[in-house]
C-alpha cells in the first residue's frame, strides 16, 4: 500500500468510525477539524487507552488527505536496514521521505524495545516537519506527559507552539468485538 496503511485498517474512514458516546464523537470531530485545517502545520497528539479508535481515526485522516501512515517499529526497522550497504534506500532518503511527505501519521509510539533509537528518530522527524511546516499525527498508548518527556525539551518547546492533543479513554473496541463473537 502506497499510503503505508496496513491491510487490517484499509477500510477505515471517518464514515465508519462509530462513536459509542459523546467523548468519542468529540475525538472524531477533533481529528476531522485537524484534517480540515487550511495550511495546517500542526501536530495532533492522540494518546491513551488501547483499542479506543486512535489508529482508525489516524488512518481515516491519511485517507482524507492522501497522506502516509507508518508505525514506529517499522520506521525504526527501515532506518536500521538502510545502514546495510545492500539496502535499496539510504538513511537520508528515508528521513527525507518522512520529513517531507505532505501529511504523516506515526502510530504505536512507545511500543518499541529500542526506546533511545525511537526517541532519536521521532524527535528528528518532528523537528524537521516543524521546520517544513507540515502536519503530523502522533499516536501512542503512553500518557501525554510520558510521551512529551520522551521527546525531550527541544521538541516539547515546538509542540507547545503547534500541538493539539486528545486523550482517549474507555474500553477497547477489540475486547467488545471478541465478546460479540
Amino acid at each position: 500500500a502506497e499510503s503505508g496503511v496496513p491491510k487490517r485498517y484499509a477500510g477505515c474512514c471517518f464514515g465508519n468510525y462509530h462513536a459509542r458516546n459523546e467523548s468519542e464523537g468529540k475525538w472524531k470531530q477533533s481529528v476531522i477539524d485537524f484534517v480540515e485545517t487550511e495550511e495546517n502545520d500542526g501536530v495532533l497528539l492522540m494518546t491513551g487507552a488501547r483499542g479506543t479508535g486512535k489508529t482508525h481515526l489516524g488512518v481515516s485522516a491519511v485517507r482524507a488527505l492522501k497522506g502516509h501512515y507508518v508505525n514506529m517499529e517499522d520506521l525504526i526497522y527501515k532506518v536500521e536496514s538502510s545502514l546495510n550497504f545492500k539496502s535499496p534506500q539510504t538513511e537520508e532518503e528515508i528521513f527525507k521521505f518522512y520529513t517531507e511527505v505532505d501529511f504523516l501519521v506515526i502510530d504505536e509510539i512507545g511500543r518499541s524495545l529500542k526506546r533511545e533509537k525511537e526517541t532519536e528518530i521521532l524527535s528528528y522527524i518532528l523537528r524537521k516537519r516543524y521546520d517544513n511546516q507540515l502536519p503530523v499525527i502522533v499516536i501512542s498508548n503512553l500518557d501525554k506527559e510520558v510521551l512529551v518527556k520522551m521527546l525531550g525539551g527541544a521538541v516539547k518547546d515546538r509542540l507547545d507552539e503547534v500541538a493539539v492533543s486528545i486523550e482517549f479513554k474507555g474500553d477497547s473496541y477489540r475486547i467488545l468485538k471478541r465478546k460479540a463473537a
